[in-house]
C-alpha cells in the first residue's frame, strides 16, 4: 500500500516537473532516458539550468507554490525597462524627473543619498567622468537605462523599497546607479500613482567595461527575483507570465501611462486590430496552456496528499473565471415552407 502511495507521489512530481515548466516558463524539458532512473531525472530537473546564464531551479515544491500564488490570484510584480538616455543631457534629465527636480531623496550605489538639484548635478558629473565617458552629444548606443519596479496599491511601501534596494545591488553589481521611491503620499506630482514604486536609472557600462544587455529572458528574471525579495519580507508577491494565468488583457503601455498623467489625448491608441497570425497564437497558447493545468490538476487530484488535491482544486475553480465556457447553442432547424405556401408559389409559375 505504501508502495503504491510512494509511485503515486513521484508520478505527481514528474508531472508537475514537465507540465508545471512548460506552464511557467514555457521551455522544453528532458525526457527520461530508458537508462536514467526517475530519481536521477527529478535531481537533474531540479539542478539550475546552464546555457542561458540564468539560474532556473524548477522543483515540484516551487511549482506547486507558483500554482498556489496563481490560485489565489497573489498580486503580481512589475519590472520594466521605460527607456533610457543615448546622451548625458537625457541621462541628468531623467535623474531630475524620478527625484521631481531634486524634491524626492535618492540614493546611488554605494548608499550616498542624493538630495536636491547640486547633489543630481554632482551625481551625473561623476557618471560623465568616471569609468566609460558619456558624452554630451547623442549616441547610438543607450548610455544609462530607466527602470521601474512596481507593486499594487496597498502594498507595504517600505518594503517595496527594500526589496528594490536589494534588488539593485545584486543585479546592477559594478555599475552605477540611482534609485528613488515614488508613492502616493511623498510624490508631489499633481496626480500621483497609487501603486508603490522605484525608479532606478543604471549606467549602461559598468566600471569593469561591462555593457548591460537586457533581453526579454533578463526581465522575466528580474520580476521573478523581485518577487522572491518582496515574499522574504512578508510581501505576498508572484512573477508569473500572463499565458501561465491566462490572461488576455495586457496593462496599458508606459508612454500611455505618462501620457495620462499628463492629461494628453491618446486617439491613436487601441484603434489598430491584432493580426489574425497574432490572434491564432494567442489561441494555441492559451490551448497549450489548458493542457498542461488539465494534466497537472489530473495528477494532483490524485496524490496521497491532502494539499495537493485541494490545490487541485483551487486551479479548476481559478480556471473557471479566467477561460470563458461557451454554451453549445441550439440547434435552428429551418423552417419548412406550408404546403398551401407551396402550392399557391406553383400555380404562380405556371401562370
Amino acid at each position: 500500500m505504501a508502495n503504491g502511495s510512494s509511485n503515486t507521489t513521484r508520478e505527481v512530481q514528474s508531472t508537475l516537473l514537465t507540465h508545471g515548466e512548460q506552464l511557467l516558463n514555457g521551455s522544453k524539458v528532458k525526457r527520461v532516458n530508458q537508462t536514467q532512473s526517475l530519481d536521477t531525472f527529478l535531481n537533474d530537473l531540479s539542478k539550475p539550468k546552464n546555457g542561458s546564464g540564468h539560474s532556473a531551479k524548477s522543483s515540484p515544491n516551487s511549482v506547486k507554490a507558483t500554482l498556489n500564488r496563481i490560485s489565489k490570484k497573489t498580486p503580481e510584480v512589475m519590472v520594466k525597462v521605460t527607456g533610457g538616455g543615448n546622451s548625458m543631457g537625457k541621462v541628468k534629465a531623467h535623474m531630475g524627473y524620478i527625484t521631481r527636480n531634486g524634491q524626492l531623496e535618492g540614493i546611488d550605489q554605494d548608499g550616498n543619498k542624493v538630495n536636491g538639484k547640486d547633489d543630481i548635478e554632482d551625481t551625473a558629473e561623476d557618471w560623465q567622468m568616471s569609468g566609460t565617458p558619456i558624452s554630451d552629444d547623442e549616441s547610438k548606443y543607450k548610455q544609462a537605462f530607466n527602470i521601474v519596479l512596481s507593486m499594487p496599491k496597498g502594498t507595504d511601501e517600505k518594503g517595496v523599497y527594500d526589496a528594490a534596494k536589494e534588488f539593485a545591488e545584486e543585479h546592477f553589481k559594478d555599475h552605477k546607479y540611482m534609485l528613488v521611491q515614488h508613492t502616493f503620499t511623498n510624490d508631489p506630482s499633481k496626480d500621483p500613482s497609487e501603486n508603490p514604486h522605484v525608479h532606478v536609472v543604471v549606467k549602461a557600462v559598468s566600471e569593469k567595461g561591462d555593457r548591460l544587455n537586457i533581453r526579454k529572458a533578463d526581465l522575466q528574471e528580474w520580476r521573478e527575483s523581485f518577487a522572491e525579495k518582496l515574499r522574504s519580507r512578508g510581501i505576498e508577491a508572484n512573477a508569473t507570465k500572463r499565458i501561465a494565468r491566462l490572461q488576455k488583457n495586457r496593462s496599458d503601455k508606459q508612454s500611455v501611462k505618462q501620457m495620462k498623467e499628463q492629461g494628453k489625448s491618446f486617439k491613436r491608441y487601441g484603434k489598430n486590430k491584432a493580426s489574425p497570425e497574432r490572434v491564432q497564437k494567442a489561441k494555441q497558447q492559451e490551448k497549450e496552456a489548458l493542457t498542461h493545468y488539465k494534466e497537472i490538476t489530473k495528477a494532483l487530484s490524485q496524490s496521497p496528499d491532502p494539499q495537493d488535491r485541494k490545490l487541485a482544486v483551487d486551479l479548476v475553480d481559478y480556471l473557471r473565471t479566467q477561460v470563458e465556457v461557451k454554451k453549445p447553442q441550439p440547434q435552428i432547424q429551418p423552417n419548412k415552407p406550408d404546403p398551401q405556401q407551396r402550392l399557391n408559389k406553383g400555380k404562380e409559375q405556371e401562370r
